[in-house]
């Protein structure tokens, strides 16, 4: 038990999704009793592809690549209350600006915990275009702090 961080770059795969899909999973999972107090999301390689953005989102269990996500968004333009900083998804197509960032905003903070009580956390990124394919190395860096147990590597 303390207070935990963790930052990772997950590569988004060369492929076709639909929207909503899950394109990318961090490594980890946190155990149950965590409480998140920040997160966010970078795009730190863009696509070649112009159309790309993407949310992050959590679930009680692994989410397969490419299936349909059914987790609770925590960063991205549909999270309830326009929690997002900015309410927005995270753009990583071939237009967009290098290093721009989505955080948690007011849903995920120290003033405004996320708490997960009893249900452990996986994290699962997901495609937010009616039709999305990414070509090219598209990369997105996603950072979690927590207070509670430490995580766990998949």
């Amino acid at each position: 038990m303390g207070v935990h961080e963790h930052y990772e770059v997950v590569d988004i795969a060369a492929t076709t999704t639909a929207d909503n899909d899950v394109i990318g999973s961090l490594g980890i999972f946190i155990p149950a009793q965590a409480v998140l107090v920040e997160a966010m999301l970078i795009n730190v390689e863009l696509s070649t592809n112009a159309e790309q953005s993407v949310a992050l989102e959590v679930h009680t269990a692994a989410i397969a690549f490419n299936a349909a996500s059914g987790g609770t968004e925590i960063i991205g333009a549909d999270t309830s209350g326009n929690a997002s900083l900015p309410d927005a998804d995270l753009n990583f197509g071939s237009g967009d600006v290098l290093g721009a960032v989505v955080t948690g905003g007011t849903l995920i903070s120290h003033e405004s915990p996320f708490a997960r009580g009893t249900a452990i956390s996986h994290f699962q990124l997901c495609g937010k275009e009616a039709s999305m394919t990414n070509t090219g190395t598209g990369k997105i860096g996603v950072y979690l702090k927590w207070y509670g147990p430490a995580a766990v590597a998949i």
